[in-house]
């Protein structure tokens, strides 16, 4: 994959085969990427619970609140309740979670084109994941790098609030606070600045905050 196809490209399956065998992989990111690409199709849930446990397991998960014990005991509950009476199908997919970011992905895509909404009409998921690797991965190709002198105490707290809250509408004036700091990189303040979905995993706040 260039540059040109990593920036331009509206379907997830080529990024994520590239993303694999990147140096630049995360799998912190790569279960970030899962949960997002469940909630972008909220409106599509049916009652499903267990899901929706399972989705914030693997948020919890992966911000290192939860031992991956607690994720795969959470996660075998939703499996059990999907294949009663198949315990070596549950187990199956347990044992696949560290490839759950792709299965979500897929799930995600179609649930949309089952919907039948004209809200979403073909290749809309899709091209919706594509931006959300784009918004948690930013651009393999060119690396980006913070100064530490920009991790002023006003920007970090303010970064920890808006990552907490899930506050993403804040992150312009996060972009202010930066620049105050003396950040001129203009990646990190133009995406700061960019109108669209943010989610957890988001590169430029993750840079600010250490996170990987």
């Amino acid at each position: 994959m260039t540059e040109h196809e990593w920036l331009t490209c509206n379907k997830p399956q080529p990024m994520l085969e590239f993303l694999f065998a990147h140096p630049g992989y995360s799998e912190r990111k790569m279960r970030l990427f899962a949960v997002a690409c469940y909630w972008q199709v909220a409106a599509f849930h049916w009652d499903e619970p267990l899901f929706d446990a399972e989705i914030d397991a693997i948020e919890r998960y992966a911000d290192g609140l939860i031992s991956l014990d607690d994720l795969l005991a959470v996660s075998l509950a939703h499996y059990r309740d999907l294949f009663p009476g198949e315990e070596e199908s549950a187990l199956g997919f347990v044992q696949l979670e560290g490839d759950y970011a792709v299965w979500i992905a897929d799930w995600a895509a179609q649930r949309t084109r089952y919907a039948g909404d004209p809200s979403w009409p073909v290749g809309a998921a899709e091209t919706g994941q594509a931006n959300l690797l784009r918004e948690i991965f930013g651009n393999p190709f060119r690396l980006v790098r913070l100064d530490p002198a920009w991790r002023t105490a006003n920007a970090v707290a303010l970064g920890e609030a808006v990552y907490a809250a899930r506050a993403f509408g804040r992150l312009p004036a996060l972009a202010d606070a930066l620049g105050r700091a003396g950040c001129t990189n203009p990646e990190i303040l133009a995406h700061c600045r960019q109108l669209g979905e943010h989610v957890r995993g988001c590169w430029a706040l993750d840079l600010l905050l250490g996170k990987t």
